[in-house]
Protein backbone atom coordinates (compact mmCIF):
# COMPACT_ATOMS: atom_id res chain seq x y z
CA UNK A 1 0.00 0.00 0.00
CA UNK A 2 1.38 3.84 -0.62
CA UNK A 3 0.94 5.74 2.77
CA UNK A 4 2.82 8.11 4.82
CA UNK A 5 4.28 6.88 7.52
CA UNK A 6 1.55 6.89 10.34
CA UNK A 7 2.94 8.54 14.05
CA UNK A 8 4.75 5.11 15.82
CA UNK A 9 3.12 4.20 18.86
CA UNK A 10 2.85 0.91 20.83
CA UNK A 11 -1.02 1.00 19.55
CA UNK A 12 -0.85 0.86 16.12
CA UNK A 13 1.15 -2.92 16.90
CA UNK A 14 -2.41 -3.92 18.63
CA UNK A 15 -4.42 -2.67 16.30
CA UNK A 16 -5.71 -5.75 13.92
CA UNK A 17 -7.63 -4.04 11.82
CA UNK A 18 -4.59 -1.52 10.92
CA UNK A 19 -2.55 -4.68 10.69
CA UNK A 20 -4.64 -6.29 8.28
CA UNK A 21 -4.76 -2.76 5.93
CA UNK A 22 -1.26 -2.24 6.23
CA UNK A 23 -0.06 -6.48 5.56
CA UNK A 24 -3.02 -6.04 2.45
CA UNK A 25 -0.86 -8.97 0.98
CA UNK A 26 -0.84 -11.04 4.23
CA UNK A 27 2.97 -11.73 4.77
CA UNK A 28 1.20 -12.29 8.41
CA UNK A 29 -0.70 -15.97 6.94
CA UNK A 30 2.62 -16.90 5.78
CA UNK A 31 4.58 -16.58 8.78
CA UNK A 32 1.54 -17.75 10.46
CA UNK A 33 1.91 -21.52 8.43
CA UNK A 34 5.26 -22.02 8.54
CA UNK A 35 4.80 -25.15 11.55
CA UNK A 36 2.38 -26.81 9.17
CA UNK A 37 4.83 -25.61 5.84
CA UNK A 38 8.01 -27.42 7.89
CA UNK A 39 5.58 -30.58 8.27
CA UNK A 40 5.02 -30.92 4.36
CA UNK A 41 8.29 -29.95 3.69
CA UNK A 42 10.11 -32.90 5.67
CA UNK A 43 7.90 -35.60 3.72
CA UNK A 44 8.79 -33.95 0.00
CA UNK A 45 12.08 -34.80 -0.51
CA UNK A 46 11.68 -37.97 0.87
CA UNK A 47 9.06 -39.15 -0.97
CA UNK A 48 11.18 -38.54 -4.26
CA UNK A 49 12.09 -42.01 -6.11
CA UNK A 50 14.77 -40.63 -8.07
CA UNK A 51 16.46 -39.20 -5.12
CA UNK A 52 17.85 -42.60 -3.85
CA UNK A 53 20.45 -42.76 -6.76
CA UNK A 54 21.89 -40.15 -5.16
CA UNK A 55 25.86 -41.37 -4.33
CA UNK A 56 27.10 -41.33 -1.06
CA UNK A 57 29.54 -39.56 0.37
CA UNK A 58 30.59 -36.93 -2.01
CA UNK A 59 34.21 -35.14 -1.49
CA UNK A 60 32.17 -31.64 -0.98
CA UNK A 61 28.66 -30.37 -1.09
CA UNK A 62 27.71 -27.43 -3.11
CA UNK A 63 24.48 -25.34 -2.63
CA UNK A 64 23.65 -22.83 -5.55
CA UNK A 65 21.24 -19.83 -4.83
CA UNK A 66 20.77 -16.55 -4.88
CA UNK A 67 18.58 -14.39 -2.24
CA UNK A 68 15.91 -16.12 -0.09
CA UNK A 69 16.66 -19.13 -1.83
CA UNK A 70 20.52 -19.32 -1.03
CA UNK A 71 19.40 -18.82 2.80
CA UNK A 72 18.41 -22.46 3.16
CA UNK A 73 22.40 -23.49 2.49
CA UNK A 74 23.81 -20.82 4.43
CA UNK A 75 21.75 -22.67 7.38
CA UNK A 76 22.67 -25.92 6.62
CA UNK A 77 26.18 -24.77 6.33
CA UNK A 78 26.37 -23.16 10.05
CA UNK A 79 24.44 -25.87 11.36
CA UNK A 80 26.49 -29.04 9.94
CA UNK A 81 29.81 -27.54 10.72
CA UNK A 82 30.18 -29.52 14.06
CA UNK A 83 29.25 -32.80 12.76
CA UNK A 84 29.85 -33.36 9.12
CA UNK A 85 33.31 -34.47 8.00
CA UNK A 86 32.12 -32.97 4.47
CA UNK A 87 33.11 -29.71 3.44
CA UNK A 88 30.12 -27.84 2.66
CA UNK A 89 29.79 -24.20 0.29
CA UNK A 90 27.62 -21.89 -0.88
CA UNK A 91 28.18 -20.79 -4.40
CA UNK A 92 26.37 -17.44 -5.50
CA UNK A 93 27.79 -16.61 -8.97
CA UNK A 94 27.35 -17.80 -12.51
CA UNK A 95 29.49 -19.38 -12.13
CA UNK A 96 30.69 -22.48 -9.76
CA UNK A 97 34.38 -22.98 -8.39
CA UNK A 98 36.97 -25.12 -10.11
CA UNK A 99 37.34 -28.04 -7.41
CA UNK A 100 33.80 -28.67 -8.03
CA UNK A 101 33.54 -31.94 -10.29
CA UNK A 102 32.64 -35.37 -10.39
CA UNK A 103 32.83 -36.29 -6.76
CA UNK A 104 30.84 -33.19 -5.55
CA UNK A 105 27.35 -33.49 -4.66
CA UNK A 106 25.73 -30.32 -6.14
CA UNK A 107 22.12 -28.83 -4.80
CA UNK A 108 20.85 -26.02 -7.50
CA UNK A 109 17.92 -23.79 -5.23
CA UNK A 110 15.67 -21.76 -7.02
CA UNK A 111 12.34 -20.84 -5.75
CA UNK A 112 10.85 -19.49 -9.06
CA UNK A 113 13.01 -21.58 -11.13
CA UNK A 114 13.85 -19.11 -13.25
CA UNK A 115 17.46 -17.09 -11.23
CA UNK A 116 19.80 -16.23 -14.65
CA UNK A 117 22.89 -17.23 -11.65
CA UNK A 118 21.58 -20.43 -10.43
CA UNK A 119 20.76 -21.79 -13.91
CA UNK A 120 23.99 -20.92 -15.33
CA UNK A 121 25.79 -22.27 -12.15
CA UNK A 122 23.52 -25.69 -12.44
CA UNK A 123 24.29 -26.13 -16.33
CA UNK A 124 27.71 -26.03 -15.66
CA UNK A 125 27.03 -28.33 -12.88
CA UNK A 126 25.72 -31.03 -15.45
CA UNK A 127 28.02 -30.38 -17.81
CA UNK A 128 31.19 -31.23 -15.48
CA UNK A 129 29.02 -34.44 -14.49
CA UNK A 130 28.80 -33.63 -10.44
CA UNK A 131 26.48 -35.13 -9.15
CA UNK A 132 23.48 -32.64 -9.24
CA UNK A 133 19.76 -32.45 -7.64
CA UNK A 134 17.13 -29.02 -8.26
CA UNK A 135 15.05 -27.41 -6.01
CA UNK A 136 12.25 -25.54 -7.75
CA UNK A 137 8.72 -24.71 -7.50
CA UNK A 138 9.26 -24.87 -11.19
CA UNK A 139 10.61 -22.29 -13.98
CA UNK A 140 13.48 -23.28 -16.09
CA UNK A 141 15.31 -24.91 -13.44
CA UNK A 142 12.43 -27.82 -13.08
CA UNK A 143 12.10 -27.58 -16.76
CA UNK A 144 16.16 -27.99 -17.49
CA UNK A 145 15.93 -31.01 -14.81
CA UNK A 146 13.53 -32.42 -16.63
CA UNK A 147 15.53 -32.10 -19.92
CA UNK A 148 19.30 -33.12 -18.20
CA UNK A 149 17.83 -36.42 -16.20
CA UNK A 150 18.53 -34.95 -12.98
CA UNK A 151 16.06 -34.97 -9.82
CA UNK A 152 13.87 -31.98 -8.74
CA UNK A 153 12.39 -31.27 -5.77
CA UNK A 154 9.11 -29.63 -6.78
CA UNK A 155 8.01 -27.50 -4.09
CA UNK A 156 5.13 -25.51 -3.45
CA UNK A 157 4.25 -22.32 -6.08
CA UNK A 158 2.38 -19.31 -4.93
CA UNK A 159 4.92 -17.67 -1.89
CA UNK A 160 7.17 -14.76 -1.88
CA UNK A 161 10.86 -16.49 -1.91
CA UNK A 162 11.55 -15.44 1.57
CA UNK A 163 8.32 -16.90 2.72
CA UNK A 164 8.90 -20.19 1.70
CA UNK A 165 11.80 -20.49 3.86
CA UNK A 166 10.53 -23.61 5.20
CA UNK A 167 10.51 -25.42 1.63
CA UNK A 168 13.54 -24.19 0.76
CA UNK A 169 15.36 -25.40 3.73
CA UNK A 170 13.88 -28.54 4.86
CA UNK A 171 14.59 -30.86 2.11
CA UNK A 172 17.64 -29.74 2.06
CA UNK A 173 17.80 -32.05 5.58
CA UNK A 174 16.61 -34.96 3.42
CA UNK A 175 19.01 -34.54 0.93
CA UNK A 176 22.50 -34.27 3.04
CA UNK A 177 21.05 -37.17 5.00
CA UNK A 178 21.45 -39.20 1.70
CA UNK A 179 24.94 -38.63 1.23
CA UNK A 180 25.81 -39.38 4.84
CA UNK A 181 25.29 -36.48 7.37
CA UNK A 182 22.78 -37.84 9.88
CA UNK A 183 19.63 -35.74 11.10
CA UNK A 184 18.47 -36.90 13.94
CA UNK A 185 14.33 -37.05 14.10
CA UNK A 186 13.96 -35.63 17.60
CA UNK A 187 16.13 -32.39 16.16
CA UNK A 188 13.40 -31.96 12.95
CA UNK A 189 10.16 -32.75 15.66
CA UNK A 190 11.42 -29.74 17.97
CA UNK A 191 11.47 -27.55 15.28
CA UNK A 192 7.97 -27.54 14.78
CA UNK A 193 7.21 -27.40 18.46
CA UNK A 194 9.02 -24.40 18.86
CA UNK A 195 7.22 -22.81 15.67
CA UNK A 196 3.92 -23.65 17.46
CA UNK A 197 5.08 -22.11 20.65
CA UNK A 198 6.20 -19.01 19.31
CA UNK A 199 3.26 -18.41 16.71
CA UNK A 200 0.97 -18.08 19.73
CA UNK A 201 3.08 -15.50 21.28
CA UNK A 202 4.00 -13.46 17.82
CA UNK A 203 0.68 -13.72 16.40
CA UNK A 204 -1.27 -10.10 15.63
CA UNK A 205 -3.55 -11.26 18.75
CA UNK A 206 -1.05 -11.15 21.04
CA UNK A 207 -0.62 -7.63 22.55
CA UNK A 208 2.76 -5.84 23.10
CA UNK A 209 3.51 -6.87 26.66
CA UNK A 210 3.54 -9.97 25.52
CA UNK A 211 5.18 -9.93 22.59
CA UNK A 212 8.73 -9.85 21.92
CA UNK A 213 8.69 -9.17 18.26
CA UNK A 214 6.65 -6.05 18.22
CA UNK A 215 8.83 -5.09 20.77
CA UNK A 216 11.68 -5.44 19.02
CA UNK A 217 9.92 -3.73 15.99
CA UNK A 218 9.28 -0.80 17.95
CA UNK A 219 12.62 -0.63 19.54
CA UNK A 220 13.86 0.07 16.04
CA UNK A 221 11.89 2.50 15.05
CA UNK A 222 13.95 5.36 13.75
CA UNK A 223 17.45 3.77 13.83
CA UNK A 224 19.47 1.37 11.08
CA UNK A 225 19.74 -1.98 12.67
CA UNK A 226 23.18 -3.65 12.38
CA UNK A 227 22.14 -7.51 13.11
CA UNK A 228 24.96 -9.44 15.24
CA UNK A 229 25.41 -13.48 15.04
CA UNK A 230 28.04 -15.81 15.79
CA UNK A 231 28.95 -19.62 15.06
CA UNK A 232 25.32 -20.94 13.75
CA UNK A 233 23.62 -17.77 13.86
CA UNK A 234 25.79 -16.03 11.92
CA UNK A 235 23.15 -16.81 8.32
CA UNK A 236 20.64 -16.29 10.63
CA UNK A 237 21.54 -12.59 11.51
CA UNK A 238 21.86 -12.19 7.98
CA UNK A 239 18.43 -13.40 7.39
CA UNK A 240 17.22 -11.01 10.17
CA UNK A 241 18.96 -8.77 8.25
CA UNK A 242 17.17 -9.46 4.82
CA UNK A 243 14.47 -9.45 6.23
CA UNK A 244 14.10 -5.95 7.52
CA UNK A 245 15.35 -5.24 3.97
CA UNK A 246 12.63 -6.92 2.41
CA UNK A 247 10.12 -6.89 4.56
CA UNK A 248 10.62 -3.13 6.76
CA UNK A 249 12.00 -1.29 3.29
CA UNK A 250 14.79 -0.03 5.60
CA UNK A 251 18.80 -0.31 5.27
CA UNK A 252 20.21 -2.83 7.49
CA UNK A 253 23.35 -5.03 7.75
CA UNK A 254 24.79 -7.86 9.50
CA UNK A 255 28.17 -8.58 11.26
CA UNK A 256 29.41 -11.03 13.04
CA UNK A 257 31.08 -12.31 16.72
CA UNK A 258 34.08 -12.98 17.12
CA UNK A 259 35.55 -11.42 13.54
CA UNK A 260 33.48 -7.89 13.85
CA UNK A 261 35.89 -7.37 17.20
CA UNK A 262 38.88 -7.22 15.07
CA UNK A 263 37.64 -4.48 12.54
CA UNK A 264 33.83 -2.90 12.23
CA UNK A 265 34.22 -2.04 16.30
CA UNK A 266 36.79 0.55 14.92
CA UNK A 267 33.60 2.53 13.31
CA UNK A 268 31.68 2.78 16.36
CA UNK A 269 34.34 5.14 17.92
CA UNK A 270 34.45 7.30 15.48
CA UNK A 271 31.68 10.02 14.73
CA UNK A 272 29.32 9.85 17.33
CA UNK A 273 26.34 11.90 15.50
CA UNK A 274 26.31 9.00 12.80
CA UNK A 275 26.98 5.72 15.48
CA UNK A 276 24.12 6.78 17.53
CA UNK A 277 21.97 6.15 14.31
CA UNK A 278 22.53 2.52 14.59
CA UNK A 279 20.87 0.07 16.67
CA UNK A 280 22.77 -3.00 17.66
CA UNK A 281 20.49 -6.29 17.18
CA UNK A 282 22.38 -9.45 19.22
CA UNK A 283 21.15 -13.21 18.90
CA UNK A 284 21.58 -14.29 22.17
CA UNK A 285 21.74 -17.99 23.24
CA UNK A 286 21.08 -19.17 27.06
CA UNK A 287 23.52 -22.06 26.57
CA UNK A 288 26.44 -19.47 25.00
CA UNK A 289 30.04 -21.13 25.41
CA UNK A 290 31.52 -19.57 28.00
CA UNK A 291 34.26 -17.24 25.52
CA UNK A 292 31.09 -16.19 23.24
CA UNK A 293 29.83 -14.93 26.19
CA UNK A 294 32.42 -13.11 27.43
CA UNK A 295 32.93 -11.52 24.24
CA UNK A 296 29.51 -10.25 24.14
CA UNK A 297 29.23 -8.82 27.73
CA UNK A 298 32.88 -7.22 26.73
CA UNK A 299 31.98 -5.57 23.19
CA UNK A 300 28.59 -4.64 24.68
CA UNK A 301 30.27 -2.96 27.54
CA UNK A 302 33.27 -1.60 25.90
CA UNK A 303 32.31 -0.80 22.20
CA UNK A 304 28.67 -0.40 21.92
CA UNK A 305 27.28 0.98 24.94
CA UNK A 306 27.73 4.73 24.91
CA UNK A 307 28.09 4.49 20.82
CA UNK A 308 24.99 3.20 19.50
CA UNK A 309 21.62 4.86 19.41
CA UNK A 310 20.47 1.37 21.11
CA UNK A 311 21.24 -1.93 21.85
CA UNK A 312 18.60 -4.78 21.79
CA UNK A 313 18.67 -8.62 21.69
CA UNK A 314 17.16 -11.37 20.19
CA UNK A 315 16.67 -14.42 22.09
CA UNK A 316 17.19 -17.93 21.15
CA UNK A 317 14.74 -20.70 22.30
CA UNK A 318 14.15 -24.19 22.66
CA UNK A 319 16.96 -27.21 23.71
CA UNK A 320 18.07 -28.39 19.96
CA UNK A 321 20.98 -26.10 17.37
CA UNK A 322 18.01 -26.53 14.81
CA UNK A 323 15.29 -25.44 17.02
CA UNK A 324 17.09 -22.72 18.28
CA UNK A 325 18.50 -21.11 15.11
CA UNK A 326 14.16 -21.35 14.01
CA UNK A 327 13.47 -19.32 17.30
CA UNK A 328 15.45 -16.57 16.22
CA UNK A 329 14.56 -16.60 12.65
CA UNK A 330 11.06 -16.71 13.49
CA UNK A 331 11.43 -14.21 16.22
CA UNK A 332 13.29 -12.28 13.05
CA UNK A 333 10.50 -12.72 10.86
CA UNK A 334 7.98 -11.14 12.86
CA UNK A 335 10.19 -8.53 13.62
CA UNK A 336 10.13 -7.40 10.65
CA UNK A 337 6.58 -7.54 9.83
CA UNK A 338 6.01 -5.24 12.56
CA UNK A 339 8.27 -2.67 11.70
CA UNK A 340 7.11 -2.66 8.23
CA UNK A 341 3.46 -2.31 9.96
CA UNK A 342 4.85 0.76 12.07
CA UNK A 343 6.20 1.98 8.62
CA UNK A 344 2.85 2.03 6.70
CA UNK A 345 4.37 -0.03 4.23
CA UNK A 346 2.86 -3.62 3.05
CA UNK A 347 5.84 -6.16 3.84
CA UNK A 348 5.22 -8.78 0.81
CA UNK A 349 6.33 -6.42 -2.42
CA UNK A 350 9.42 -5.70 -3.84
CA UNK A 351 9.59 -3.24 -6.37
CA UNK A 352 13.09 -2.72 -6.95
CA UNK A 353 14.10 -6.12 -7.23
CA UNK A 354 11.26 -6.11 -9.60
CA UNK A 355 12.51 -3.05 -11.92
CA UNK A 356 15.94 -4.63 -11.54
CA UNK A 357 15.51 -7.70 -12.95
CA UNK A 358 14.05 -5.99 -15.98
CA UNK A 359 16.80 -3.96 -16.61
CA UNK A 360 19.15 -6.80 -15.94
CA UNK A 361 17.40 -9.02 -18.24
CA UNK A 362 17.05 -6.75 -20.94
CA UNK A 363 20.62 -5.28 -21.18
CA UNK A 364 22.23 -8.84 -19.77
CA UNK A 365 20.37 -12.03 -20.75
CA UNK A 366 21.73 -15.26 -20.90
CA UNK A 367 18.35 -17.33 -21.64
CA UNK A 368 19.27 -18.29 -25.40
CA UNK A 369 22.59 -18.77 -24.71
CA UNK A 370 21.58 -21.46 -21.61
CA UNK A 371 18.69 -22.91 -24.08
CA UNK A 372 21.64 -23.51 -26.50
CA UNK A 373 23.63 -25.42 -24.25
CA UNK A 374 20.65 -27.86 -21.98
CA UNK A 375 19.38 -28.98 -26.14
CA UNK A 376 23.29 -29.70 -27.01
CA UNK A 377 23.56 -31.39 -24.10
CA UNK A 378 19.98 -33.36 -24.06
CA UNK A 379 21.04 -34.37 -27.60
CA UNK A 380 24.23 -35.95 -26.37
Amino acid sequence: MSTSSPQVTKALLDDLSYIAKVDASKMRGIMLSYPESCLEAFEIAEDLEALKRISPVPRNIVFIGMGGSSIGGSLIKAWAADRSRIPIMLSQDYHLPSFVDRYSFVVAVSYSGNTEETLSAFVEAVERECNVVSVASGGKLAEYSDELNVPCVKVPSGLPPRGALPYLFMPLLSLIGRVGIEVDPHEKNEVIEVLRGLRNELRPESTFDNNRAKQIAFELSGYIPVVYGWGRYVPVAQRIKTQLNENSKIPAFWSMLPEGDHNDVVGWDGDKETSSKFCAVIIRDPQEPEEIWNRIESTERTVLQGSVGKITEIKASGETPLAKMFSALCLGDFASLYAAVLRGVDPTPVKVIERLKIEITGNLSITNYLENKVKKMKNK
